[in-house]
Order: structure tokens, then sequence, then C-alpha cells
């Protein structure tokens, strides 16, 4: 049917699956379970569950980093926690956005979301001293990042 119409599949860029397959680099189970967290905020009920929940499922979902479409459902983790305003994934971020820089760009707008505070700015400097001295571009991002922060005087 594309021949009949001037076109050709690029067979380095196309990849056909099966529904096995398909289930399994789209990741659906993941993706609705990430859909299911939309409306949460932090005056649900059971917000401190589904927080802590979702940090499990985010430390999970690095185990098996095969699926195609692995770190688009990475970021939407980080999606989920920044819309949430979650604390909990502090605690990853420092080896998160050293080991995987395909991430750092929605780490950064995480940050951001959360805002500065004592915590914040710890996980920073952490980053910062591991980080490399010639990577330019993080570096000039997370200097963005700390510029536009607001800080109010008795932040902690």
């Amino acid at each position: 049917m594309l021949k009949s119409r001037g076109l050709a599949l690029n067979l380095s860029k196309t990849a056909i699956y099966d529904s096995k397959e398909a289930y399994y680099h789209f990741q659906i189970e993941e993706n609705k379970y990430l859909d299911s967290l939309e409306n949460v905020n932090k005056s649900d009920p059971n917000y401190n569950k589904i927080t802590t929940e979702l940090k499990k499922n985010f430390k999970n979902h690095f185990k098996d980093q095969l699926p195609k479409y692995w770190d688009k459902i990475a970021k939407r983790y980080i999606t989920a926690f920044g819309k949430m305003g979650s604390l909990k994934l502090l605690t990853e971020i420092p080896k998160v956005y050293l080991n995987y820089p395909g991430l750092r760009p929605n780490l950064l707008i995480y940050l951001s979301k959360i805002g500065y505070k004592k915590q914040t700015a710890e996980k920073v400097v952490e980053i910062l001293l591991e980080i490399d001295v010639f990577d330019d571009i993080s570096l000039y991002q997370i200097s963005e990042l700390i510029t536009t922060w607001e800080v109010l005087l008795g932040d902690n």
C-alpha cells in the first residue's frame, strides 16, 4: 500500500511487534498505572501511600531498561512526582541525574516545580560535587535552575 503511494518504510527505523512485544515495549501496564495518578494531589487522603508506591514502582522501573520506550516511562514517573509535589523522588535525584543523562531535563523540571528547600539545594550540591567539570550544558542548566528558584527568608 505504501509503495503504491510512493512511500517506503525505513527498515532501520521501523519495528513491527506482535501483541506481546508491543505490550512489553510500550509498557502498557506502567502507562495505565501512571494514567491512574493524573488527579492525585496533596489533599488526597491516601497521598502518602500513593507517593510511597510511586517511588517503589519508579525504582523497580530501573531494573529492566530493555523496553524500547523505557525512557519515556521514566520521564512520566518524574513528571508524576512533580505534579503531586512529592519530595520522595529527592533521594534518587543525584544517582539518576548522574547515570541517566537523557532524564536530566525532566529532573531539573521536577526540582523547579518542587522549588527551593534545604533538601533540594542539598541534592543539587551532591550533583555538582560529582558531575564532570567539562559537562558545560549540565552546569549551565543547573545554574539556570538555581537562579530561577525563589528563596524566601526562613526557607528550610
